[in-house]
């Protein structure tokens, strides 16, 4: 018999994991925009592809590698990188009997959803540095808009 709800945690790490990949999108985007030199738009699709095809462990190494990362910004990309490695590759092995305490539930579901925050409020801030990027390298405001509602409508892999 579980005390904790099953589908409560699948929910939460399926919410956490979807927030992941949110920060692994706005990650390989910032990436991009500061690598590729501006206006090359078929260069900069095609690394764009290329970072969706990488772990969040493996971008956060490649943005260490090629810019200069504020040690609170890379501090908090270590530890979620660490987190999303525990919620992948060992939560059923270290936490598969948490569903019987209730106690031991809760902290796991709290972990799970820190997590998911963590991610989603680093995604939001790659998302602002990659506009105030596209800002200062001389790209219109209303051409972001423009783009930003063309891949709402068409979809991010066009």
């Amino acid at each position: 018999m579980f005390i904790g709800e099953p589908t409560t945690l699948w929910q939460n790490i399926g919410q956490t994991i979807w927030y992941l990949q949110t920060l692994e999108f706005a990650l390989g985007h910032y990436l991009v925009l500061t690598q590729v030199v501006p206006g090359d738009k078929d260069e900069a699709y095609k690394q764009l592809d290329k970072s969706f095809k990488v772990t969040l462990g493996r971008l956060v190494s490649k943005l260490k590698e090629s810019i200069h990362v504020h040690p609170e910004i890379e501090g908090k990309l270590e530890h979620l990188t660490n987190e999303r490695n525990w919620l992948v590759h060992k939560i059923y092995r270290l936490h598969h009997t948490d569903i019987h305490d209730i106690q031991r539930f809760a902290k796991l579901l709290d972990r799970i959803n820190a997590l998911g925050n963590e991610a989603l409020n680093l995604a939001k801030e790659f998302s602002i540095l990659c506009e105030q990027w596209c800002l200062a390298n001389g790209v219109k405001e209303k051409d972001i808009d423009a783009e930003f509602n063309r891949r709402l409508q068409k979809g991010w892999n066009t």
